[in-house]
């Protein structure tokens, strides 16, 4: 029994360890305060100090150290919101923190209350995470695809980077000169076919379907998203605006067009999805840590003391 007591007490010794090396290396600054009374906080883990600049003795000391810190546009909606805490047993919020040197930095908070066996609130346990690079570049995502929209729908309309002329009922179809040398064209004239033969595979068959929607007439004016093969055989993703001229019965007799190159633009919104996949990832790291803090503390099963947040 002797023996058997050494080692379940170096285990916790180990598990002790292990946590706090999690603690120390998380880029995300752990927290907990009470559910209840004048709300004192309970902990911080000591990476507060290399996140955000400040001590763990300045939070364990000063209740209002988060309040009096975040941004004041931001403060009022946090403040408003955390009547929702103790709703729904969780909440996560984004806003403006003061660093130590006076900056001010992006952080999700997500806190989430503990509950004792009779269901009463007990403790109330938090992350901070700081995600300014991650705001910074959707801001800046934001504006470029916003400018680039623009600049695009300037261009079309007054230069258009490639006008095509498609009479489909004798299946011809005329291609500027301006678009032949965008996209290392050599044919005078084209059939249908030749351009369909030239889009990537994987989008031939959204681009059939909303081809035969504009026939049909669902739309009044054509546009289109797809990739399209150059020259060079590299496949250029493009933007394919047109209207059309339809008889008297219905039908297209034809679709006048441009085609814009919006790769870059395809490739600065495939960067902003992948920072909000790693944003998601890091989040649920985060869960995996406060649920094995709170099973050391409570010793209930991680998912029988708290309510999580639904991804």
């Amino acid at each position: 029994m002797k023996n058997h007591s050494v080692q379940d007490t170096a285990g916790t010794l180990t598990d002790q360890a292990r946590i706090k090396h999690i603690l120390a290396s998380s880029p995300a600054v752990l927290y907990s305060f009470k559910a209840s009374g004048d709300y004192a906080p309970t902990f911080v883990s000591e990476n507060l100090r290399k996140v955000f600049g400040y001590e763990p003795s300045e939070y364990l000391e000063d209740r209002n150290f988060v309040l009096e810190r975040i941004q004041p546009e931001d403060a009022a909606r946090v403040k408003g919101g955390l009547s929702l805490l103790f709703e729904k047993g969780y909440l996560i919020n984004e806003y403006r923190f003061r660093h130590k040197d006076g900056s001010y930095r992006w952080v999700s908070d997500e806190l989430k209350v503990i509950y004792d066996e009779a269901g009463k609130p007990v403790e109330v346990m938090g992350s901070w995470s700081d995600i300014t690079a991650h705001k910074e570049a959707e801001a800046a995502a934001e504006v470029k695809l916003k400018n680039e929209a623009e600049r695009y729908e300037l261009v079309t309309r007054a230069l258009s980077e490639g006008v095509y002329d498609w009479q489909p009922i004798d299946d011809k179809l005329l291609v500027s000169d301006r678009q032949k040398r965008l996209f290392n064209f050599h044919e005078d004239q084209f059939e249908s076919r030749h351009w369909l033969e030239r889009i990537h595979p994987d989008d031939r068959a959204g681009y059939r379907a909303a081809i035969r929607a504009h026939f049909k007439g669902n739309s009044d004016h054509f546009e289109h998203e797809y990739r399209i093969r150059i020259g060079d055989g590299q496949y250029r993703w493009v933007r394919d605006q047109a209207t059309s001229l339809r008889r008297k019965d219905g039908r297209v007799w034809r679709l006048v067009g441009s085609i814009t190159d919006v790769t870059e633009m395809k490739q600065r919104e495939q960067e902003l999805a992948e920072a909000d996949q790693k944003k998601s990832a890091l989040l649920t790291e985060l869960n995996a840590v406060l649920d094995a803090i709170d099973y050391g503390i409570s010793g209930a099963s991680p998912t029988s003391s708290s309510k999580r947040a639904p991804r």
